[in-house]
């Protein structure tokens, strides 16, 4: 007996033999005797395995994040889910909010893979609520495999351990930088929980999607990893820009991130050393977290990595981080007190701040940057120096796609020029007045008349969130806004 059970996001091909007799005449007769079952877990696929035929993408609306759904007949790859804002409901919160957008993707039965294109999180924070396997309901992983962005330097040290035991050490407990880090970690935890394998990709490496497959085109490890600061600053400068970050665009340097680090490193000890006895327990403590999460990450990184090993590092880190955490309450508790120094409060934020900002930059700068042949392009969050890079590289851009996921969600800073032509961009924005749709990028793109632009969510208000409509008297004549719940897109 030949069959197919598809249940609990596995698929199986089955055979069923029974023990058979033989009769005088040549009957076949079923004896006595036990079933044999054999099941072949994905052997089904393999013979669906050719050119894919039926393939669309569904872009979700989830205000100012990102969430987009690249499905087939046989396969599924959720690339990103995430947001900075909370959806109708104040108490729902930014994750339930970006999860809910998938939901209904993770409860069906067609197998699905997820792509992190980077580590900020109105790009992952929904992947926060994947439902754990263990249950009778659920018994395997809701996830085949998660692929995330290659994190490791050239000399092979991960790039961004160093900022992020800084901010577990010293930033305060509400800010961006403390809150990131902590949601990263979760990350790790949850998706080797969640997700059957971790893979992480760089240029040249492949994510197939029932046979076909996308084509990583960045991060690239030979590249030096750069971060951008404001001329004459120096690498770790606060910020870009002297009112927020609402810039169309803005002249920038360009540094290594490695001399940032160092530059950031040289102005953590010196905070240090107006912290009095606390110094020398934080920075050991410090050091213990950041070698702890170096082994994690460089055990992660590797190809087939032992079965239980990663949750065993993962437990090494957490116990590496209760005694710098429990220094870094008690130094918050204290500084809270009447009294206490604000200049030294003051450098200390100031400090958080633009450890921050720069390990947001060094995150952007390694965003996954792939294509599926001409279909769809997605840019992640990939900074302008990175888009040129790709563009004048032997192994670069097509010259023209369908659909082109911009990154940054279509803001004038991160906008360049050298942005691959498409039949139709995605604009996921709306909902951070901070970060608004620009004017370049919209007069830039639809200097091709016949594309169109949707606009997820930023035409709900475009006055705040959309600069162009703005400053333009109204929205582009090829923006289409996105009403429903989802855009589906035909590839």
């Amino acid at each position: 007996t030949l069959g197919y059970h598809n249940t609990c996001k596995r698929q199986f091909l089955f055979i069923s033999l029974y023990p058979l007799s033989f009769g005088r005449a040549g009957r076949q007769e079923q004896a006595s005797g036990p079933c044999r079952i054999f099941f072949f877990p994905r052997l089904w696929y393999t013979f669906r395995k050719g050119k894919v035929k039926h393939m669309q993408l569904r872009v979700k609306r989830v205000k100012f994040g990102d969430c987009a759904l690249l499905e087939t007949e046989g396969r599924r790859l959720i690339v990103d889910c995430g947001s900075d804002n909370r959806g109708a409901r104040p108490a729902q919160g930014k994750s339930r909010f970006a999860y809910s957008a998938i939901r209904s993707a993770i409860d069906d039965d067609l197998p699905t893979d997820l792509l992190v294109s980077h580590f900020h999180s109105d790009h992952f924070c929904g992947f926060l609520r994947l439902p754990e396997p263990g249950t009778l309901l659920r018994a395997a992983p809701p996830i085949e495999t998660a692929w995330l962005p290659w994190s490791l330097l050239k000399s092979g040290q991960p790039a961004f351990s160093g900022a992020m035991a800084r901010l577990l050490a010293v930033a305060p407990a509400n800010s961006y930088g403390f809150r990131l880090t902590r949601q990263i970690l979760d990350l790790f935890q949850h998706l080797t929980v969640c997700a059957r394998r971790i893979r992480f990709v760089r240029t040249g490496s492949r994510i197939p999607l029932d046979g076909a497959h996308l084509r990583v085109l960045w991060p690239q490890v030979e590249f030096p990893l750069m971060v951008r600061s404001k001329p004459g600053k120096g690498p770790f400068f606060q910020h870009y820009w002297d009112e927020g970050s609402d810039a169309e665009r803005f002249d920038y340097d360009l540094y290594p991130y490695q001399e940032m680090e160092a530059q950031a490193e040289t102005l953590f000890l010196g905070l240090l050393e107006r912290l009095g006895p606390r110094r020398g327990a934080l920075l050991e403590a410090r050091r213990g977290v950041q070698s702890a999460l170096n082994a994690y990450l460089e055990l992660l990184h590797q190809e087939q990595p032992p079965r239980e090993a990663p949750a065993e590092r993962f437990q090494a880190l957490r116990a590496s981080m209760e005694p710098l955490l429990a220094l870094h309450d008690a130094l918050w508790a204290d500084l809270a007190r009447p009294g206490a120094p604000q200049a030294l409060i003051t450098d200390l934020k100031g400090f958080a701040k633009a450890q921050y900002h720069r390990l947001v930059d060094g995150l952007n700068a390694m965003s996954v940057v792939c294509d599926l042949e001409d279909r769809v392009l997605f840019l992640g969050d990939a900074p302008p120096h990175v888009v040129d890079h790709i563009h004048g590289s032997g192994a670069g851009f097509r010259r023209f796609y369908q659909v082109v996921k911009l990154q940054h969600h279509g803001t004038g800073a991160y906008f360049t020029p050298k942005t691959p032509a498409g039949d139709h961009y995605i604009l996921s924005n709306g909902g951070y007045e901070r970060r608004k749709v620009g004017v370049n990028p919209i007069k830039s793109l639809t200097r091709q008349p016949s594309c169109l632009l949707h606009c997820t969510d930023a035409h709900d208000d475009p006055a705040r969130f959309c600069r162009y409509a703005r400053d333009c008297g109204g929205c582009s004549p090829n923006c289409r806004p996105v009403t429903g719940d989802e855009l589906v897109l035909p590839l």
